[in-house]
């Protein structure tokens, strides 16, 4: 993801959450999720799915209740403006 600089896949939606396959190597899987009903959903989903041993999954979720972070993206490039 741009904003923290990390490598990422889209699941290009939410409830895509746990259906993209995660290679084994990964040892460190960062959940970048809305702050909705859809991305707590999102995060139970791939929690489930990409649980194993020596994988640690941190979820990162923007700070305002209802934002993406598409949102969090534009209301930066608009400050920096």
């Amino acid at each position: 993801m741009q904003m923290f600089k990390v490598p990422c896949w889209a699941t290009l939606g939410n409830e895509r959450f746990g259906l993209a396959t995660i290679p084994e190597s990964v040892h460190q899987l960062y959940l970048f999720v809305d702050n909705d009903a859809g991305g707590h959903l999102a995060e139970e989903r791939a929690r489930e799915a990409y649980a194993c041993e020596g994988r640690l999954i941190v979820t990162r979720r923007p700070e305002l209740t209802g934002d993406d972070w598409n949102d969090v993206l534009m209301r930066s490039v608009r400050a920096a403006v």
